[in-house]
């Protein structure tokens, strides 16, 4: 019933809306508004079967179940097959139940409906009938993963624990958790336009399960409607397991969103806390991320399309940029305090508590429980494991205070040898995260080192299968290394330096004989540091090494063995050189004593420092490293970069020395640092009465960059108008137009302005009537009776005479067809001129100019003033096509009709009408032909005088050239040019160019021909170029890109080799005299 009416209708699952037909709205009294709204058929989504002609407001009444103020469509009686279809809209509402029972369909509602009537307002509301929360069920046994070794008594504790925090664990959505200490919030750069993306097409099955996930997320509070403008596609993906999981592809959304960075916990770090476990305990939040709500503004911008329905989420999903540092973060503030006391490590949503005991284990157990009820978090029972005495962590297996390669080692095991050296380089990066346990890793893995150099040929030989099999030999059998313990009764480092490398190794133990390696750590020394002294050079080793291991030094009291005299070499230049008391410095932080051990037995170390043992060398000098541990903020001014630069610069330190000693200055330099000044060590120029910072050349590219790139893409005089409010260089206009010349949004966005380029070719007219002849196809119209829609007309360049064939397609078939026909009544023609189409592009139309001995001339792509002759007829034929008609359906009747109104009327260019010329004797034909010479010379004069022909490409230039605006679009802010640069692989007559897009390997993927006017060539910066002096200024106002011109000229790509093709002469340039030369005469 729609508002007390009965009607009949159906029930569509699969429809969107509820659908009434026009008449029956009527009959009903529904009055809606008038609105269009686009519907969609299965299978498209792209082009709209049909619309809405309005929509209302209704009471929809299905078997007693009310939807008070329904939204319903209403739709012309044409559009569906019934008077009313119910679909989704009215089936998902909350209070709607429906099943099967026989063959019928039942519909029940679960609420009841009450009418409140107050003295201001009426409220129409639906109460639900009260139902008593469901009881959780308990956590048992089989649910979550016990060690083998726990007694029925420890497994009775544990589980009386977490039942006594069941509402700390979730078995299914609905008990998921929300915390309240955190929300994440999505902030876009600025200008950023909402993510508005088509659903993707899936299968039948597969939008089952997507709805099936939609309603489960849905009725848990996960998800909810959305009319948010943002509107990301989903996908489905399938785990290892078969199950498939719903994804939201956020790529576009990620692009335009700022990162909010927070820091990950250190892997070295988490390890070494675990040090003191002997028991490890395992827990995992339940889908961490959907436990955290996102603000009102980021609701709207997750908002996700189907092909049924949008959505948006409440709380945070998976896929979006910064919700890995959100989470983590949280981690941060929830479990503070108890991985501050050594209670607990957390890893994203891996929650690991070390343990020494039982009973430590369940203390600390209840106080994570305590923090995650605070944060109102919950764990998933099946992934909480309990009392492990071994833990795989981050790729480690650890257990009883020592660590172990973890199951990555089976991807090494079973990695097969690789085929180049990108897998080369992976096998290194893998096996490398286990750097730690192999002594001599860089060694071992020097010649597979080497094969991943720059240029490096690939060739794999015996060396190269001895390495790779002696590394996966070496990490498979179990290599271990103790864990880092603060309270061991030992502590050493031992430390070497060779010319190539330092080294150094951190071991502990209970007694000098148990010594365990903890870490080993080594770098390639620097040019200047494999210069040092050996003692100097085992000093640095002693710095670097403390330095490198700082975490675990501090505080704590070691011992430093070394193989040389370091300390005394110590104590005796501290007081002398400065580089030694800087580091001399550094040591007192640490507690530590020195011991000398002679090489021999410091092997272990040596072959560290001997091998090469980073797969990316470091270059940084321990001033450097100590820098960025001693610096927590350096802010670099202005004034600081432009002074560090202009130092590292040949000719700006030049300069300045020359300024530093004016006495010593001769006569030519003087004139040489005429108008620089120096103001604490920054070298300025005087330029219109102000001091300007002088740029050297490795900064220029940077100060264009942000003064065009990033100030709004200006022309020449803007650009340089704002680097000289704080800048100046030689040749900076030069430098400027250059650097514009280069940019390619610049080259893709912006058309030329000015005299276009492109002179007036023009096709010389042939000797006799229907020697050459222009063809295209004009339409489509509407379809006759005949069944013909476009219209194929012939023009002859001589006489202007017209013919006309109505056709019903375009293709090649149809053409060559109608050719023929033409040919029995005028004859074979020399040359004919048509555009691109299809039709004349085709294998079977060059077969036919062939068959005829016919010359086929093709205009460039969107250039038809090279077949004007025709589009001029064009221009004239369609309003007396459409005087001449009254029914469309019968154009093609009125053709004839047309042709002899063309062909009888007076044209302007030879002073006959088309049927004159044609039925002259043949020695008119000659004065006909000089006419139109002598008009086309004038054209040509006329049409020269706003074009140049200044702009020549070369073979092999890179251009870009315009393309064809996209359809269904505004060409405001379109792109004006193709953004996939293409080159020139011909040089053809008349300004025209045969141009490809080439691939990295040189493939041709696209080919075609351009007029000049469509081409806009991109240059390269040379800096030797824009150094040159002399160059000629443009005029104040001058637009950048008047040199890069595109002109409307006509032109096509061959034409006979007797034609001469009229052109000017390329303008010379003339270089401006320097100015301190214009006083004197030049021979």
């Amino acid at each position: 019933m729609l508002n007390g009416t009965p009607v009949n209708g159906i029930v569509d699952t699969g429809s969107t809306s509820v659908l009434v037909r026009d008449s029956v709205a009527r009959k009903a009294g529904i009055i809606y508004r008038r609105v269009t709204c686009p519907l969609y058929s299965v299978g498209d989504v792209n082009q709209p079967s049909t619309s809405t002609i309005g929509e209302a407001e209704v009471d929809v009444t299905i078997d007693g179940v009310l939807a008070a103020d329904h939204q319903v469509r209403i739709v012309s009686d044409e559009t569906i097959p019934v008077n009313v279809l119910v679909g989704q809209t009215w089936l998902q509402l909350p209070h709607v139940h429906y099943y099967k029972r026989g063959v019928a369909m039942v519909f029940e509602s679960n609420v009841t409906t009450e009418q409140l009537v107050p003295d201001e307002e009426v409220i129409c509301s639906y109460i639900a009938e009260e139902q008593a929360p469901k009881p959780k069920q308990p956590i048992t046994v089989d649910e979550i993963k016990i060690d083998a070794s726990v007694t029925d008594q420890q497994r009775d504790d544990l589980m009386k624990l977490m039942n006594q925090y069941r509402h700390v664990f979730s078995k299914s959505l609905g008990e998921l958790g929300c915390t309240d200490m955190i929300r994440m919030d999505i902030s876009e750069v600025p200008n950023s336009v909402p993510v508005n993306a088509r659903p993707y097409k899936t299968s039948p099955t597969d939008r089952r399960v997507i709805s099936d996930i939609l309603h489960e997320w849905k009725k848990a509070g996960i998800i909810s409607d959305s009319t948010s403008t943002y509107a990301s596609p989903v996908l489905l993906v399938n785990k290892a397991s078969g199950e498939k999981i719903l994804c939201v592809d956020y790529r576009k959304l990620n692009q335009q969103t700022v990162t909010h960075p927070f820091p990950m916990p250190d892997i070295d770090a988490q390890l070494g806390s675990l040090a003191h476990g002997l028991i490890f305990t395992t827990l995992d939040l339940s889908n961490g991320f959907l436990q955290i709500p996102l603000t009102d503004e980021a609701k709207d911008k997750t908002a996700f399309v189907t092909e049924k329905t949008v959505a948006r989420f409440e709380r945070m999903p998976f896929g979006l940029k910064g919700a890995p540092a959100v989470f983590q973060r949280l981690m941060s503030i929830v479990f503070k305090d108890l991985r501050d006391a050594g209670v607990v490590n957390t890893y994203l949503d891996d929650i690991i508590i070390p343990s020494r005991n039982w009973s430590d284990m369940l203390v600390s157990l209840r106080r994570v429980f305590e923090a995650l009820s605070g944060a109102k978090l919950t764990l998933k029972p099946s992934k909480c494991t309990f009392g492990n005495t071994q833990l795989d962590y981050l790729g480690f297996r650890i257990r009883h205070g020592e660590i172990e390669p973890g199951q990555k080692i089976e991807a090494i095991s079973d990695y097969p040898r690789p085929r180049d050296a990108h897998k080369v380089r992976r096998f290194l990066g893998l096996a490398g995260y286990f750097r730690r346990f192999i002594v001599k890793f860089a060694e071992i893995a020097e010649p597979l080192t080497l094969l991943t150099a720059k240029n490096a040929p690939y060739v794999w030989t015996d060396e190269h299968q001895s390495a790779f099999d002696d590394l996966k030999t070496k990490l498979c059998s179990g290599p271990i290394v103790r864990m880092y313990s603060s309270t061991a009764e030992i502590t050493e480092v031992h430390t070497d330096a060779s010319s190539k490398a330092l080294s150094g190794v951190l071991l502990q133990g209970s007694r000098a004989s148990d010594l365990k390696i903890v870490y080993a750590v080594s770098k390639r020394t620097t040019q200047p540091e494999s210069n040092y002294h050996s003692s100097r050079l085992e000093l640095y080793a002693i710095v670097w090494t403390i330095n490198r291991l700082r975490p675990y030094l501090l505080g704590v009291r070691f011992t430093v063995v070394t193989d040389c005299q370091a300390l005394t070499y110590l104590n005796i230049n501290r007081t002398t050189k400065p580089q030694i008391a800087r580091w001399f410095e550094v040591f007192q932080e640490f507690d530590f004593d020195v011991r000398y051990r002679p090489g021999s037995r410091m092997a272990h170390v040596d072959a560290l420092s001997r091998a090469v043992d980073d797969i990316a060398p470091s270059d940084k000098s321990v001033e450097s490293e100590l820098a960025e541990r001693l610096e927590v903020f350096t802010a670099l001014t202005t004034v600081d970069r432009v002074r560090f630069m202009q130092q590292a610069d040949d000719q700006t330190r030049k300069i300045i020395r020359l300024l530093e000693s004016p006495d010593e200055r001769t006569r030519g330099e003087e004139a040489e640092v005429n108008n620089y000044e120096l103001h604490d060590g920054v070298l300025y120029r005087v330029y219109q009465g102000r001091a300007l910072f002088v740029v050297p050349k490795s900064m220029r590219k940077g100060v264009v960059m942000s003064a065009h790139d990033y100030g709004g893409h200006f022309s020449v005089d803007k650009t340089v108008a704002r680097i000289t409010r704080d800048y100046w260089f030689s040749c900076m206009r030069r430098y400027v137009r250059q650097h514009i010349k280069m940019c390619l949004d610049c080259l893709t966005h912006q058309r030329p302005a000015g005299k276009q380029a492109g002179l007036l070719h023009p096709t010389p007219p042939g000797r006799r009537p229907f020697q050459i002849i222009h063809i295209d196809h004009l339409g489509p119209f509407e379809t006759t009776t005949k069944r013909n829609r476009y219209l194929l007309v012939i023009v002859d360049n001589l006489t202007k005479y017209v013919h006309l064939y109505p056709c019903r397609t375009t293709d090649s078939v149809g053409v060559i067809r109608i050719l023929n026909k033409f040919i029995d009544e005028r004859g074979v023609p020399d040359r004919i001129i048509s555009d691109r189409g299809t039709s004349y592009t085709s294998h079977a139309f060059e077969r036919f100019c062939s068959l005829h001995s016919i010359s086929h001339v093709l205009n460039s792509t969107r250039h038809p003033q090279a077949n004007g002759q025709v589009e001029r007829a064009n221009r004239t034929i369609l309003p007396l096509l459409s005087i001449s008609t009254t029914d469309q359906r019968n154009w093609d009747t009125k053709v004839r009709e047309v042709e002899r109104h063309l062909n009888s009327a007076m044209n302007k260019t030879t002073s006959k009408t088309p049927c004159e010329a044609l039925t002259e004797p043949s020695e008119q034909h000659a004065k006909v032909r000089d006419t139109i010479v002598e008009r086309q010379e004038q054209m040509k004069r006329q049409y020269d005088r706003r074009h140049h022909d200044r702009v020549h490409f070369d073979i092999g230039e890179v251009v870009v050239m315009l393309r064809q605006p996209t359809p269904g679009q505004s060409t405001k802010l379109q792109s004006k040019y193709r953004e996939r640069p293409m080159q020139i692989i011909e040089v053809l007559p008349a300004d025209t160019y045969r141009v490809a897009e080439l691939t990295s390997d040189g493939t041709s993927v696209y080919a075609t021909t351009a007029h000049t006017s469509q081409l806009k060539s991109w240059k390269v910066l040379h800096e030797d170029q824009s150094d040159q002096e002399g160059e000629e200024e443009p005029n104040e106002g001058q637009s950048d890109t008047s040199e890069e011109v595109g002109a409307t000229g006509n032109g096509h790509d061959d034409l006979d080799p007797g034609v001469t093709v009229n052109g000017s002469e390329r303008a010379k340039r003339s270089r401006r005299r320097p100015g301190h030369l214009q006083d004197y005469v030049l021979d």
